[in-house]
């Protein structure tokens, strides 16, 4: 019996550690842009049957706990406005694609500036601070085709909250950019997508892309994190405190090792 409850111990510091990691990573990123909340729950290991009681009820008894689940909360996080008219932001479900490092990720944070292309000097695309481009479309509901790109730094820039339509104009008032559309991806699945860095996420083809109608874009807006600090702090205490009991568990049934230990003293 004291191995067993050394086991049920040593598995509850196991996954409230678990739990206290993402708590933390909650805390740390509740001022990143477009971070979603992640939740980790429990599920009861399955049950050793040990024959049955004289009255035919089983006997059985619990073999612990293991994480059921870590799935991100997508709800919408407070959107700010910004002095950035490249920053954008989702009013509603979706992500924008960007390429990172020859990968199309997605991502809902949308900290974008207008900046030189370093591989086409003279021409400017929509990025984040990690390198990751924002890719365009032909329509309003296109795949990407490619990085949005300015063929020089546009004196006018705005987007169509509706359509999504980008218009860039020059000092002449000559338009100046390509993959003009930025297409809202929306996915019915979206806990089967990949975190990879910086708030982007990659699609190994398990979630499948539905209609985004609904959902706007917002420039010169930022989607902040949706973490509840006050939450977040309530279950941190909770956490620490389950973690703590089970460490008594453990404390305890070595005690009751040492006992028998003793006994053959």
């Amino acid at each position: 019996m004291s191995n067993l409850m050394l086991n049920l111990g040593v598995m509850g510091l196991n996954v409230q550690g678990e739990k206290l990691a993402a708590i933390g990573n909650n805390i740390a990123n509740s001022r990143t842009a477009g971070y979603k909340n992640e939740t980790v729950s429990f599920a009861e290991e399955f049950s050793v049957q040990r024959g049955s009681f004289s009255n035919g009820v089983s006997r059985q008894s619990g073999n612990g706990v293991v994480i059921a689940e870590r799935n991100k909360d997508w709800s919408r996080g407070v959107i700010e406005g910004t002095s950035n008219v490249a920053n954008l932001a989702i009013n509603g479900d979706g992500m924008l694609p960007v390429s990172h490092q020859g990968e199309t990720l997605f991502t809902r944070a949308g900290d974008f500036s207008i900046i030189e292309d370093a591989a086409n000097p003279g021409t400017f695309v929509m990025q984040r601070p990690n390198g990751a481009a924002l890719l365009g479309a032909t329509s309003q509901d296109g795949d990407p085709a490619g990085a949005v790109t300015f063929s020089s730094f546009p004196d006018f820039f705005s987007v169509d909250s509706g359509t999504g339509e980008i218009t860039a104009r020059d000092a002449n008032n000559q338009s100046v950019v390509t993959n003009e559309f930025i297409a809202i991806h929306r996915f019915a699945n979206p806990d089967s997508l990949v975190g990879v860095e910086s708030g982007m996420y990659q699609n190994v083809g398990n979630a499948t892309r539905i209609d985004a109608s609904g959902s706007t874009l917002l420039n010169g807006s930022l989607e902040l994190s949706n973490v509840d600090l006050a939450k977040e702090f309530t279950d941190l205490i909770v956490t620490q405190r389950a973690y703590s009991a089970n460490t008594r568990t453990i404390r305890t049934a070595d005690e009751m090792l040492q006992e028998i230990i003793n006994l053959k003293r």
